[in-house]
């Protein structure tokens, strides 16, 4: 049995993995695609699903054996229906239809079976080999072979199959089945989970002894609801780890769970051990990439990399669109770095514009610049400047490097942005303590991964509609925190409002923002102690939201004030920033783009405020004065777009979170936040 634990093979049959990942992998080359596990028995080939790649993939495999001469497949499993299941299906029948001249053998539920039919018939439900419209039907092109929950079912020359006694969780919209495959001597080959949430009744049944388990770990964050996150394997017996192979990953997390791996010293392995031999020659095990020829070395400690550096970076490449450069990071003696090489490398990467990177590599070398340069035959440095001392210092070290091996030239970049000339990773450093809004110095990943590691602090917006109950889940969370290590605590930036308009300190800054609130808006909305009256101000500026955003416009300057000096009083945890007009004014960079948004119902909302005293016409200007809750959500979305890694969840409907499983899910986010690299 050792020969199955180590290369998944036997004499009579073998296991081939073409793809690993989850269907959001960016790298296509490789392993880094959909995941797609092919057994081999008998003479006889068996597809667990079919991914957008499946036809190429093993028609392109010459060590596959199949009785099928172009598609190498004779059984195809095909477990549901989402899409990086199903992609290649069309082309698969198109291939066996035309090029075989053969049928494709199906095995998977009728409920699933009739879903792929709907979704098949557009294109085969007439004759196209005649040009006609004569009707074509399923079995056309598929010979269907039925299972059935709980039921071991044959397959003609392979083995058997038996499927779990129910559907995954994966979905309670369609059936989504986990088998058990057995060679013909009923020996079991392998289990498969197919997409499925944490389930330890289905594990236990994957789990027949001297069988190999075949198990997805593509959810995002734990708590999944549609699939397992790797972190709950491990709590899984030691025999069962050591038989289980791991797939459908997501990218970003591959990394973070090989280091899980070998950090709790488990046996769990991961699928691309089992890649066809002609996929490892070809571009290695790892997915290796062709050698990286830069045309310039940006050199610096980037500790961290603001938009500044990037402002470089990216001017460069766009005045060379063929340039290729390396950002080199190394380490300066007379500063004490904040991030290690590692970590100072990833934010570097995870920075960069998507469309760029392709043409970037970043680097750490604490040798002589210059030496890489000529050893790798790149023939200049890039440096910025932003002012004459800059200038002065880089000119030097220019003339100095120009006599070195292979007389490199410097490309000197001046700074011609004036929003950036203060912009330096000393500054950021700086000033990142006082709480102020930094959006113009660094990205949301930088700028987080600054604040947790200096403060230990990390931001997080929690926004939605009025009467949707922001409130209730902060104070809940933050009281349930409060008890724990890692601490919740809450600010509420819409009480700020209610400093400015009604503290009766005597400010000078609260008396100048209500002078301009009652010279635009009348003395009606002015009481008789110098306070604003919120209740005639809301009449007003609820009825448009331009004259809404105009209220904010005045305030917001010393909004954000409010909102620093609270926040430099806070200590280390999450922090739970309330705030109805983060997505409508765009001041989601407050919380490094992090988001909570909180949806109710029209109906529900409306009860609310009903019983908070507000009259019919009231609620609909409050209501209509807002965003919808789908509006939210999108720009909430557009916000994030382009950043590494932000939180953003949704929780719809009254009663709709549970404290302890949001707060579980807020710790796993913090604590691979304040890992940095992941």
């Amino acid at each position: 049995m050792a020969a199955i634990y180590n290369n998944m093979e036997t004499k009579s049959w073998k296991i081939k993995a073409y793809g690993y990942h989850d269907t959001f992998a960016l790298d296509r080359a490789s392993n880094h695609r959909e995941t797609l596990i092919v057994v081999c028995n008998n003479g006889k080939t068996l597809a667990v699903d079919a991914p957008s790649y499946i036809y190429p993939a093993l028609a392109n495999d010459s060590g596959l054996v199949s009785e099928s001469r172009l598609t190498r497949l004779d059984y195809l499993v095909v477990t549901h229906i989402d899409a990086d299941h199903i992609g290649g299906l069309d082309t698969l029948l198109w291939a066996k239809y035309f090029g075989e001249q053969s049928k494709l053998n199906l095995i998977t539920l009728p409920s699933i079976r009739d879903l792929l039919w709907d979704r098949l018939k557009g294109a085969f439900g007439h004759d196209r080999m005649e040009g006609s419209l004569s009707p074509k039907v399923f079995g056309d092109y598929i010979n269907f072979f039925p299972v059935k929950w709980g039921a071991k079912s044959f397959i003609p020359g392979f083995g058997s199959i038996r499927v779990f006694n129910r559907s995954t969780k994966h979905s309670l919209h369609f059936d989504t089945l986990a088998f058990c495959l057995y060679d013909q001597k009923d020996k079991i080959i392998a289990g498969f989970s197919s997409d499925t949430p944490f389930d330890e009744e289905l594990i236990s049944f994957l789990a027949q002894p001297g069988g190999v388990i075949f198990h997805e770990a593509g959810a995002y964050r734990p708590l999944s609801s549609a699939h397992t996150h790797f972190s709950q394997l491990f709590t899984l017996s030691a025999n069962i780890q050591k038989r289980m192979v791991l797939c459908h990953i997501p990218e970003v997390l591959e990394d973070d769970l090989r280091r899980e791996i070998v950090a709790k010293d488990s046996s769990l392995r991961i699928a691309d051990d089992f890649m066809p031999e002609h996929l490892v020659q070809s571009v290695g095990a790892k997915g290796l990439k062709e050698f990286f020829k830069a045309d310039a070395v940006y050199p610096g400690t980037f500790d961290p990399f603001t938009y500044g550096h990037l402002d470089i970076v990216t001017r460069y490449l766009e005045r060379y669109p063929k340039a290729k450069l390396c950002i080199m990071t190394g380490t300066n003696p007379r500063k004490k770095p904040v991030f290690s090489p590692d970590e100072r490398i990833f934010l570097i990467k995870n920075s960069i514009p998507v469309n760029l990177r392709d043409r970037v590599e970043v680097r750490s070398d604490d040798g002589v610049i210059a030496d890489y340069l000529y050893e790798n035959t790149i023939p200049a440095f890039i440096k910025g400047v932003r002012d004459e001392a800059d200038f002065v210092y880089e000119s030097t070290l220019a003339a100095l490097n120009s006599r070195l091996s292979g007389e490199p030239i410097t490309l000197l970049v001046p700074q011609t942005d004036p929003s950036l000339t203060s912009v330096s990773s000393s500054n950021l450093k700086m000033l990142i303590s006082l709480g102020i809004n930094l959006n113009t110095y660094a990205t949301s990943l930088v700028r987080e991964s600054l604040r947790i590691r200096n403060m230990g602090q990390m931001l997080i917006g929690v926004t939605g509609g009025i009467a949707s109950g922001k409130s209730t889940f902060c104070k809940e969370l933050s009281s349930f925190g409060q008890k724990k290590d890692l601490k919740i605590h809450f600010i509420n930036f819409d009480k700020f409002t209610r400093i400015i308009l009604g503290s009766k300190d005597n400010v000078p800054l609260y008396f100048g923002i209500r002078q301009k609130i009652v010279d635009r808006f009348g003395r009606s909305v002015l009481n008789v102690d110098d306070t604003i009256n919120h209740k005639k101000l809301g009449e007003i500026v609820f009825d448009d939201r331009n004259l809404l955003k105009e209220l904010t416009d005045m305030m917001l300057e010393a909004l954000l004030y409010l909102f620093s000096r609270e926040l430099r009083g806070i200590g280390p945890g999450i922090v739970l920033v309330e705030g109805a007009i983060f997505i409508e004014r765009e001041l989601t960079e407050l919380v490094d783009n992090n988001l909570i948004i909180i949806n109710l119902p029209l109906s529900l909302q409306r009860k609310r405020l009903s019983e908070r005293g507000f009259d019919a016409d009231q609620i609909e200007h409050r209501i209509s004065s807002q965003l919808t809750g789908s509006e939210r959500v999108e720009r909430g979305k557009i916000m994030q777009k382009g950043e590494y890694d932000r939180l953003f969840v949704t929780l719809e409907g009254e009663h709709s979170f549970n404290v302890e499983n949001i707060y579980d899910l807020l710790f796993f986010e913090y604590g691979k936040r304040a890992k940095v690299v992941r």
